[in-house]
């Protein structure tokens, strides 16, 4: 046989080793049932958060004890409040509890596991938010290591409202609502209209419901801009369910123009310290100038492109967290996928051998093709429920 077909010859041979199948099958169930990458940042934020010293950290703000009273209130008497429940000062005066429901939910676990099972369900929120946000990132198909660091920075802008109240709704409802709107840009379907069930939901969760409509808003004047007429029509419309659901609350339309006074309120927004300008001494807040700094850059950018609706949330966004450090949270949550995809696009045109490399590292993202049941978490959270409920900290 000529030495040149010696090699065919060996290649068409089959080699039956009971060894290989065994361990291409082992390997491929451990990679099945391996957790995504999403769900094992959220099993390491939760334990972070609740071994190490940020269980404290959660319950710093005393706002934490009043929303558990007002929920225990409205447990015992079967009714929302309209009189001020607290204030000697002020007694009868009117009060809204427009954020009753996480009331009611803080009380429901504070009447099971205590202090410590209010700080439990703070971490499922904040791990829960960064899982989803790195899930939105690998979704946008950036670089594996590009959108780790980039949820990090996030997580460390936000930070500061890392607090047992009921913004953390809202922290995990707004990277759910864009990643439902940007699929939609993608692909249009009927999914995104889950939005205007989610702002019902929301309204009765926390005040920063508001940013729902408001960023449907945006979307609409960007399909506009960008001589979208369907596109526009149909956000508008979206808009609209979303706004008219808001009124399902405890309160009415009344709900609204409190939120409004509150809002405009020079008393609160000159004494009250979340509705101040940012403080950019501290750590969180300069992972929110890196990334405000990045945004405002690449304005221009998505305009060029025709990402009219996210260049104008950014803006928004930016003058929004300048004003208050209570939206740094928000803008960051939209910053960080636009900075991630744009360095992941970086690092694929570099000339540089170094960077070259760094970018065939993890390349080929894009998250999971089918979104999966997050056992694993679910299965950890019920395990500190159960070691809670046997003796666990007693707060």
């Amino acid at each position: 046989m000529p030495p040149g077909n010696l090699t065919l010859a060996a290649s068409s041979v089959t080699v039956h080793s009971p060894l290989v199948p065994a361990a291409c099958t082992w390997a491929e169930r451990a990679g099945r049932a391996a957790p995504p990458l999403p769900e094992v940042v959220f099993l390491s934020m939760f334990w972070w958060l609740l071994a190490g010293a940020g269980r404290i950290a959660l319950l710093a703000d005393g706002d934490t004890g009043w929303h558990i009273r007002a929920g225990q209130w409205m447990l015992r008497n079967h009714r929302f409040p309209t009189e001020d429940l607290f204030s000697y000062s002020r007694p009868h005066a009117e009060w809204f509890a427009w954020e009753w429901l996480s009331d009611v939910l803080l009380a429901g676990v504070h009447h099971f596991l205590g202090l410590a099972g209010v700080t439990l369900g703070a971490a499922v929120l904040i791990a829960a938010t960064s899982a989803v946000l790195l899930g939105y990132l690998l979704w946008h198909r950036v670089h594996i290591l590009v959108g780790i660091v980039a949820m990090l920075v996030a997580g460390s802008a936000s930070t500061i409202h890392w607090l047992a109240r009921p913004h953390l709704f809202t922290y995990l409802l707004f990277p759910i609502s864009l990643w439902l709107l940007d699929a939609d840009r993608r692909r249009p379907g009927r999914r995104v209209w889950l939005l205007a069930p989610l702002a019902a939901l929301w309204t009765n969760l926390h005040g920063g419901f508001l940013i729902l409509p408001a960023t449907l808003g945006c979307y609409t004047l960007g399909a506009l801009v960008g001589r979208d007429r369907r596109g526009a029509r149909r956000y508008a419309l979206l808009t609209l369910a979303a706004a008219a659901v808001t009124l399902i609350n405890p309160y009415t339309w009344r709900l609204h123009l409190h939120i409004a006074r509150y809002l405009s309120s020079g008393f609160i927004r000159n004494q009250v310290m979340e509705f101040r300008s940012p403080d950019f001494r501290g750590e969180s807040m300069l992972a929110y100038e890196l990334l405000l700094v990045a945004g405002l850059i690449l304005i221009p950018r998505l305009w060029r492109r025709g990402e009219h609706a996210t260049a104008l949330l950014l803006v928004a966004l930016a003058h929004a967290s300048l004003g208050s450090v209570r939206h740094v949270l928000l803008y960051v949550l939209a910053a960080a996928p636009v900075v991630a995809r744009e360095l992941t696009g970086l690092l694929a045109r570099s000339e540089n051998e170094w960077l070259r490399a760094l970018a065939r590292v993890g390349s080929g993202g894009g998250g999971p093709r089918r979104l999966r049941a997050p056992l694993y978490g679910v299965a950890e959270v019920v395990l500190a429920v159960v070691l809670f409920r046997m003796g666990g900290p007693a707060w």
